[in-house]
């Protein structure tokens, strides 16, 4: 396992500069989750050297919500009373959330889901190998 992700991560990265990724089955891999069937890929990117740091946004329909959630490191239920620390944007101006983080071995997880819009939301994924 290690020696395998170790073989990705030098393949992948040059030097620690990041590298946009459009694959969704890079996506899945790094990120550590599946994504929901419908989903719109808006951004996902990849960064590191001997560790990295994934960070992804992406929509889907509001019905997709429970799938996409059993699908990473997280646990349902998610909270919505506080948003993630170690989420890579600015997060101020979102007022109805839910998030949640996860820690599974050397690997930290946070998602933070916008669900402003009840039809289709939009999820903020962050993963950190530590």
């Amino acid at each position: 396992m290690l020696s395998s992700l170790w073989s990705r991560l030098r393949t992948l990265f040059n030097g620690g500069l990041p590298i946009n990724l459009v694959a969704p089955a890079q996506i899945e891999s790094f990120g550590r989750f599946r994504l929901p069937p419908s989903a719109t890929i808006i951004e996902a990117r990849a960064q590191g050297f001997l560790t990295y740091s994934f960070f992804a946004q992406i929509a889907f329909p509001a019905r997709e919500f429970d799938a996409f959630i059993a699908g990473t490191l997280i646990r349902a239920p998610l909270g919505s009373d506080h948003k993630p620390k170690r989420m890579p944007i600015k997060t101020g101006a979102m007022r109805l959330f839910r998030a949640g983080e996860a820690q599974q071995g050397n690997c930290y997880q946070a998602i933070l889901v916008d669900t402003s819009d009840s039809a289709r939301f939009v999820a903020y994924i962050a993963t950190y190998s530590e």
